[in-house]
């Protein structure tokens, strides 16, 4: 048996190869390209034809590398940098590193530790792309929150009364209106008659913001540098043009995801969960993916899914902490869907309010309804049935909610 540690960077690749006893058989670098790929598989072959007979470890399972050598059949481990940055003290306690010195060090994790890792398992294309896209999705919502919050802080230099006739800057009418009238003269140059006439033809129909609108205008407007005004609102429109065009590519990358939930087989298990929706749904589905097998229960999920807190024990003594060891964007799409949740299921809001009530904050409230909605999730996922409220209140009849590890039991209706 063979094991292959690869270090690497944007240029180029450190290989290192180690036999079952640990020695090095070969050490090389490959470039970050076509060539140096069909160049590291060439090497291997001349140390084993088979397959199954070398594992890879590298420390991203992101990277093109890692997809051409799934593609050839051959088993690839994703190794925490930080855990790599442990097993570095094994070898050196001097702190010194450099490529080959990872590269060995990675090849020795799985040669002696590979019952405490998990090879990446090849997802189908549909789970790939919903993944990427739902992530992609995620960074383009921070986005928009910053793109926000420099708007909002623009118009308080120049403009404060916007900011209390729309509860949503970033939303349609805003954009219409910050468009139509950049600044407090250009509205009150205009009778009511003409300002509703606009917005009108602009599809802007909401009476009570129609109203609110009127209302402002006849409030004496706060004294504004002519300067800073003339130089705000042209930053206002920059900002305002970057959200418009970045709302829109959003709405596409909502539609492309629905489009592709719905040729999912799981999809009517993950759109069952109240609250969840196209976008969360396809969110969850994808951390999980279509391997029931990989799993074998929910306890290997929730660390991944960082649920699960950090327990320390010595002794006597004893603490309970956040765990911030996980995937994140997982982390981040249970905690959404726990929230979401609190208006379409009755037991998930007497849960969280119990814990409010405990003197627990907000966000500890929902990462333990996000951990119990996990146990529930991962049940429906391995058993192929989808959620049923009256299922899981009935259920709850012959168990307490004060269990710890307490996993509905979901039956099909």
């Amino acid at each position: 048996m063979f094991f292959c540690g690869i270090d690497w960077s944007d240029k180029d690749f450190a290989i290192v190869i180690v036999d079952q006893d640990g020695a090095a058989t070969k050490s090389f670098r490959i470039k970050n390209n076509a060539e140096g790929f069909t160049g590291l598989i060439n090497r291997v072959r001349t140390v084993t034809t088979d397959i199954n007979n070398i594992l890879f470890a590298i420390e991203t399972p992101n990277s093109p590398l890692v997809d051409f050598l799934m593609d050839k059949g051959y088993t690839v481990y994703a190794i925490n940098p930080k855990a790599v940055d442990r097993y570095r003290d094994r070898y050196r306690v001097s702190k010194a590193k450099d490529d080959f010195f990872d590269g060995m060090v990675l090849a020795n994790i799985i040669r002696t530790d590979r019952n405490r890792h998990k090879p990446i398992a090849p997802a189908s294309d549909l789970v790939r792309e919903l993944k990427i896209l739902t992530q992609d999705r995620e960074k383009l919502g921070q986005e928009k929150t910053k793109l926000t919050n420099q708007l909002r802080s623009c118009l308080k230099a120049y403009y404060p009364e916007v900011c209390h006739l729309f509860s949503e800057l970033a939303s349609p009418s805003a954009f219409t209106f910050l468009k139509l009238f950049p600044n407090w003269e250009d509205l009150n140059r205009k009778s009511e008659k003409q300002i509703l006439q606009w917005l009108k033809k602009h599809q802007v129909n909401n009476p009570s913001l129609l109203k609110k609108i009127i209302h402002h205008t006849k409030v004496a407007p706060i004294p504004i540098d002519p300067v800073l005004k003339r130089a705000k609102s042209r930053q206002m429109i920059a900002i305002v043009e970057q959200l418009t065009s970045l709302c829109n590519q959003m709405k596409e990358y909502d539609r492309e995801i629905k489009r592709l939930l719905e040729k999912h087989p799981d999809k009517d298990i993950f759109l069952s969960l109240p609250g969840a929706g196209d976008n969360l749904a396809s969110r969850i589905l994808s951390h999980l993916g279509d391997d029931r097998s990989r799993y074998q229960c929910v306890g290997e999920v929730r660390p991944m899914a960082g649920v699960a807190p950090v327990t320390k024990q010595s002794g006597n003594y004893m603490s309970v902490r956040f765990r911030y060891g996980c995937r994140k964007p997982f982390r981040n799409a249970l905690q959404l869907f726990a929230f979401c949740s609190l208006t379409r299921s009755q037991w998930a809001y007497h849960y969280y309010q119990k814990h409010r009530e405990m003197g627990k904050t907000h966000n500890h409230a929902l990462r333990l309804l996000a951990d119990k909605w996990l146990k529930i999730i991962f049940s429906m996922w391995k058993k192929h049935i989808v959620y049923d409220e009256r299922i899981f209140l009935a259920d709850m009849v012959k168990h307490t909610m004060n269990q710890r590890h307490y996993v509905p039991v979901l039956q099909s209706a």
